[in-house]
């Protein structure tokens, strides 16, 4: 039982972390489209 909620726990930190980068790039995205063509 251990096992598979160590498991879940560490998928869910893998699922979190491309979330985080993702939402990341999306930011720096937008900041680039805003830095050079003033628009959002």
């Amino acid at each position: 039982m251990f096992e598979v909620q160590l498991y879940i726990t560490r998928k869910d930190n893998s699922i979190k972390i491309v979330y985080t980068f993702c939402l990341l790039l999306y930011i720096l995205y937008k900041t680039y489209k805003y830095i050079i063509f003033g628009e959002f």
